[in-house]
């Protein structure tokens, strides 16, 4: 007992003593929240009870006028930190679009989850995704008609059960360690027979378990063997099951997600592009593109670096007249991207076709008055960025007029001013502008232009961010 109360003593002053360390060493400066989303209520008819919920707009949401598949992930309290930064971290490096993420926190997990035991409430918790929760998000967020859900342990039930009971909701599944055992276990059947009567039926799922064993695994290897078997007969129908077992049960949630969204989106990367075009020229790369439009439902353009790659290595092999061709093409889809503007300038200073090659290269300075074509020689073109930018002195009474928050719902461009100089703030980033005209300015280290646009009375109501493509509503 004393040796107890001793050790008790030592850690209670251990925890005082750490706690006063970390108020003695706390900085000075002031602190700014890092906000990974945001928190939202719901009365709900269907389960009669407020239901929170939480957002997580992609980084360029606020600074674009795109629409968004969705990700509703269940237990969101637990993983809707994990999907949010996981779907961040793949579309940055292109292998996935960027998603808008939509976290449910439980009130009831049991009962909402658990579909068909006697006092289930799956099915009034799947109404209210599907005609109160769902019909919000695509109101007050720029959504595209492909959701996916993220469900584990007894959500990924639920997920089963959603497939069977509304199978319009949701076109992905990313089903994490389901619980198919004791009065689960007839469930693998109960989704085979409903998906055997089905035709057409366009979903992809993907399905893990981690280092569980017996009646758990056994259930999901039944359940795996017949999607599998029905999505051998349906090209509608994509399926994949992986085992992870170095994971345990509470953990196998982020693998899940993680390759569970790259199986989804299969497909969304151009592993390598010049050897799609070598196999059909640009007519294949349009229909890749094209297939993933037709597949999930909304626009996938093709992307300006996915056909510059090839541009590239036919320039390389003195392919030049095929070379020219997809890039103009680039630019008939692109005509604003500076990479091909400045790529169409080399290949025509190359050519010695001085008139093209000012004519790109002049468009590329005046979107980014930074950008340079590397093996250009600007001097024997006679082209002076300084003639073709040409800083313009603007009355501080003009300037006063420009300053402001900027943004579609919320101020995500501010424009301050300091003297005679204009600066903006995006992303707590400060830059300076210089001034083309009154209305518009370049980013003087930088490479955008902003177009401040004006009313009838001279007033400035709004503006363009030319290098996003975007325009910005003055916010009062």
């Amino acid at each position: 007992m004393a040796l107890n109360s001793a050790l008790k003593m030592s850690l209670a002053t251990l925890v005082i003593g750490l706690a006063a360390l970390c108020r003695a060493a706390a900085p000075e400066t002031d602190s700014h929240p890092i906000v990974i989303g945001e928190r939202y209520e719901l009365h709900s008819q269907a389960t009669g009870e407020t239901r929170s919920y939480f957002v997580h707009r992609p980084e360029d949401y606020d600074l674009s006028s795109a629409r968004y598949p969705v990700l509703v992930v269940l237990d969101g309290a637990g993983d809707f930190q994990l999907a949010s930064t996981t779907a961040d971290l793949l579309a940055d490096a292109g292998r996935i679009p960027s998603l808008l993420v939509v976290g449910i926190p439980n009130t009831d997990r049991n009962r909402d989850m658990i579909p068909l035991v006697p006092g289930s409430g799956s099915e009034n918790f799947l109404k209210f995704l599907a005609t109160e929760l769902i019909p919000k998000i695509d109101r007050d967020f720029r959504t595209q008609p492909y959701r996916i859900l993220v469900g584990h342990s007894y959500g990924s039930l639920f997920g089963l059960y959603a497939l069977m009971q509304a199978p319009q909701v949701f076109k992905g599944y990313i089903l994490a360690s389901p619980t198919l055992e004791r009065e689960n276990r007839a469930l693998p059947k109960t989704v085979a027979s409903f998906l055997e009567q089905q035709k057409d039926l366009a979903a992809s799922i993907y399905v893990t378990t981690a280092d569980e064993g017996g009646e758990f695994l056994s259930g999901n290897w039944e359940l795996s063997a017949d999607l599998q078997t029905l999505a051998s007969r349906d090209p509608h129908l994509s399926f994949t099951y992986r085992r992870y077992p170095e994971e345990s049960h509470g953990t196998v949630t982020l693998k899940s997600v993680y390759d569970g969204l790259e199986f989804i989106f299969d497909g969304w990367p151009v592993p390598d592009a010049f050897a799609l075009y070598e196999q059909g020229g640009l007519a294949a790369i349009d229909k890749h593109y094209a297939a993933l439009s037709s597949r999930f439902g909304f626009p996938v353009a093709v992307p300006a670096g996915v056909l510059l790659s090839p541009a590239f290595s036919l320039y390389r092999q003195k392919r030049v007249a095929e070379a020219e061709q997809v890039i103009l093409h680039t630019l008939e889809l692109h005509p604003n991207d500076v990479s091909t503007l400045l790529t169409a300038g080399r290949l025509y200073f190359d050519r010695g076709d001085t008139a093209k090659a000012t004519q790109y290269l002049t468009k590329a300075l005046l979107l980014a008055p930074q950008a340079r074509s590397m093996g250009v020689d600007y001097a024997a073109l006679k082209l002076d960025p300084r003639q073709v930018l040409r800083p313009v002195t603007v009355p501080a009474g003009e300037l006063q007029k420009c300053v402001g928050a900027y943004g579609l719902t919320v101020p995500v461009v501010q424009i301050l001013r300091r003297g005679a100089k204009l600066f903006a703030v995006i992303a707590d980033q400060e830059n300076e502008l210089t001034a083309e005209s009154d209305t518009q300015f370049y980013f003087t280290g930088g490479e955008e232009v902003i177009t401040f646009d004006r009313d009838a009375h001279g007033q400035v109501v709004g503006l363009e961010l030319q290098d996003r493509e975007v325009k910005l509503a003055r916010l009062k």
